[in-house]
């Protein structure tokens, strides 16, 4: 006697932008007659984070959780008695297009789940349960962002002292022509350097940092993690020289996440330089904000896209299986939401139930589909990740950036 449902969607890969509609299948054998009461679709979205405030005391723990939506249909409602053979019931579930983009953290996480029941009205016949893990991703449009089009600059002088003795100063400016980038784009960097104290400059660095912070609001306090994305480095410039440098810094391959709506994770991208003195010179900082996104500024680099595949899916298998049309349906909200499950959907032209599988549309097209122009795939650099505790800041998203808070350790 079998037991296993097999659960199929149009997108074998469980991807799906926000506001599409999940199509999908129940389909499961039975050797014998079986009397059911219940055979439900769940669908939620959720965002869950959670973190010790520090290793000698790991007691105190920091949390939150929130609910974008969470919805239960039931397909079959009452007892039922299903006969012996194949059996194959179809469903649908619109996915709400102001949800953030599912992401997954160090501590915290944003997750939907699709979950469906078989509840066995005997005792002695055991329930069934199948979950689906849906990624589901929301485009960031630079053009949609005021910010992504202004120029990015820098000033830094710096004054060299040692020993009480005056060295003289030093002043790098730098300059980006915009402030929103694509992965697979260049960066240009035009740097000018002007040295005319008596004080080398061992090195200047130019660096992605990206910082994502989890926000708690059980026993409030944030933590942020952070990490390097590209780094790039010029120097030595001695004394009483000049320098001029026309760089280029290559966005590299990365997963973006558009978390606009959540309350509780925020990601923030900042362009940092560094300026090392050396000797008994501190190193001057600078950070402005900088935004990626998947749709790349109109006029900006049009001729410059990374390449992009098409995106396999799985169709689904030979429908020979008992049919049932829907029944009536009865709907149970399980909290704030605008999502209806369906357990019938209209189905496609070239939908055949005697055998044919579903045959699909393609997903929505990406930034690099978009733009039909391809190169070659730059490399991901690797990664140095820290984590430390911050003051709590007020949200902020990838979309639209906020300078780079002042972090303190609690």
């Amino acid at each position: 006697m079998s037991d296993v449902i097999d659960l199929f969607l149009n997108h074998n890969d469980g991807v799906y932008k926000a506001g599409e509609v999940i199509f999908g299948s129940i389909n499961f054998n039975r050797d014998e007659p079986m009397n059911i009461i219940e055979l439900s679709v769940k669908f939620k979205g959720f965002c869950k984070v959670w973190f010790a405030k520090s290793e000698r005391n790991p007691r105190t723990i920091h949390e939150s959780f929130e609910e974008y939506f969470n919805k239960k249909t039931y397909i079959i409602s009452g007892k039922h008695l299903l006969p012996a053979g194949r059996h194959k019931f179809e469903f649908n579930c619109p996915i709400p297009s102001d949800v953030p983009s599912s992401f997954e953290g160090i501590h915290g996480y944003v997750r939907y789940d699709l979950r469906i029941a078989l509840v066995a009205s005997g005792m002695l016949t055991p329930s069934i349960e199948k979950t689906a893990n849906i990624k589901i991703w929301k485009p960031i449009d630079l053009n949609n962002s005021p910010y992504a089009r202004r120029p990015i600059e820098y000033e830094i002088v710096n004054m060299h002292c040692c020993m009480c003795t005056r060295r003289g100063t030093s002043e790098v400016q730098m300059k980006l022509p915009v402030g929103g980038f694509c992965p697979g784009q260049t960066i240009p960097i035009e740097v000018n350097v002007t040295n005319p104290s008596r004080t080398q400059i061992e090195e200047i660095k130019f660096s992605i940092k990206k910082d994502v912070r989890y926000v708690a609001s059980t026993n409030p306090t944030a933590r942020a993690v952070h990490s390097t994305i590209a780094e790039i480095k010029k120097g030595p410039i001695r004394a009483r020289t000049t320098r001029h440098w026309d760089l280029t810094m290559t966005v590299p391959a990365m997963e973006l996440h558009n978390l606009e709506g959540c309350r509780f994770i925020h990601i923030d991208y900042d362009f940092k330089i560094s300026v090392n003195v050396g000797g008994c010179h501190e190193t001057n900082e600078q950070y402005r904000p900088i935004v990626f996104g998947h749709i790349p500024l109109a006029g900006f680099q049009d001729e410059e896209q990374p390449p992009l595949g098409p995106r396999p899916h799985r169709a689904l298998s030979p429908a020979d299986f008992y049919y049932h049309p829907p029944a009536t349906i009865t709907s149970q909200p399980l909290g704030r939401s605008s999502v209806k499950v369906m357990a019938k959907y209209v189905l496609p032209d070239d939908f055949n139930l005697a055998g044919t599988s579903l045959s699909v549309s393609p997903p929505p097209p990406s930034y690099e589909d978009a733009m039909a122009s391809t190169t070659n795939e730059s490399k991901k650099p690797s990664t140095e990740e820290t984590s430390e505790t911050i003051t709590p800041a007020p949200p902020s998203n990838n979309v639209m950036p906020k300078p780079k808070p002042e972090e303190t350790d609690l």
